[in-house]
C-alpha cells in the first residue's frame, strides 16, 4: 500500500505516513496507486526528445541521399554526354555520394593526349582536354571533382587532369614526367643544332678550299696562255 499524499509505501496498520507525516485516509487507501516519480517522468521525456531527433535526422538523411541517388545520376549522365566523354576512347564512372566523376582514357586516347601535349616544343598551354573537363564540372550541380585518368602507362601519372570545385588542381603538362621529357627534348635539340653547325662549318671550309684551288688553276692557265701568246708574237716578228 502507498500513501495517498506522497506515494511512499506504508503498512496496512499505519495511521500516519512515515515520510510526509500526513494522516492516512483509510477510505482512499485501497484505490490510490503509487504516483510516478519525477525521475521516471524526466527519463520518459528525454527518450521522447531523443526519439524525435532520431526521426528528424533519419528523414533529413533519407531526403538528402534519396535526392542524390535519384536525381544526380540523370544529371551526371547528361553532362558526360554533352561534353563529349562518351566518344570512343573514354569511359566514365560517377560516385554521386562523393560527388566525383572519373573519366578513364584507353591506350589510344592516352597516346593522343600525350602527343597533343608534347607538340609545339612541349608547350604547357591547354590542349582542349582542360576546357572539356571544366565544361563537365560546370554542368554538374554544386562542387564536384572530375578527373581524366589512365592506367596503361606506368611512367605517366595516373591522374592526368583534375578539376575540383571549379579549379584546376592537376594538369599533365605540370607533371614530373612531362618536365623530364621536355628537358630531354631541349637537350636533344641543342645537340642537333651543335652538330648542324659543325656540318655547316665543314661544308663552308670545304667550299672555300675548292674555290681557292679553282682560282689557282685559273691563274696557272692564264700564265700559260700569256706565255703561248708571247711566243707566237715573237715568232711572227722573226718572220
Amino acid at each position: 500500500m502507498y500513501c495517498n499524499n506522497c506515494g511512499t509505501e506504508i503498512t496496512k496498520d499505519a495511521e500516519f505516513c512515515p515520510n510526509c507525516g500526513k494522516k492516512i485516509d483509510k477510505n482512499k487507501l485501497e484505490t490510490v496507486a503509487k504516483p510516478a516519480s519525477k525521475t521516471s517522468v524526466k527519463s520518459a521525456s528525454k527518450w521522447k526528445i531523443i526519439t524525435g531527433l532520431i526521426l528528424v535526422i533519419a528523414v533529413l538523411l533519407g531526403g538528402f541521399y534519396g535526392y542524390r541517388l535519384l536525381y544526380y545520376p540523370k544529371v551526371v549522365k547528361s553532362a558526360i554526354t554533352e561534353n563529349g566523354f562518351t566518344i570512343s576512347g573514354y569511359s566514365a564512372q560517377a560516385n554521386v555520394l562523393k560527388k566525383t566523376v572519373v573519366i578513364k582514357a584507353n591506350r589510344a586516347k592516352v597516346y593522343n593526349l600525350v602527343a597533343a601535349s608534347t607538340t609545339n616544343g612541349f608547350s604547357t598551354a591547354p590542349i582542349g582536354a582542360e576546357s572539356q573537363l571544366a565544361g563537365l564540372e560546370k554542368d554538374l550541380p554544386g562542387d564536384w571533382t572530375v578527373q581524366i585518368i589512365q592506367d596503361v602507362d606506368e611512367k605517366s601519372p595516373r591522374v592526368m587532369w583534375e578539376i575540383s570545385g571549379g579549379r584546376e588542381s592537376v594538369r599533365y603538362q605540370n607533371s614530373d614526367e612531362f618536365k623530364k621529357a621536355k628537358q630531354a627534348y631541349i637537350e636533344e635539340n641543342r645537340e642537333k643544332e651543335a652538330s648542324d653547325s659543325e656540318f655547316d662549318s665543314a661544308v663552308t671550309g670545304s667550299s672555300s678550299r675548292r674555290v681557292n684551288r679553282i682560282c689557282l688553276r685559273s691563274l696557272e692557265y692564264r700564265g700559260i696562255l700569256i706565255c703561248f701568246v708571247q711566243n707566237v708574237v715573237t715568232k711572227l716578228k722573226e718572220i
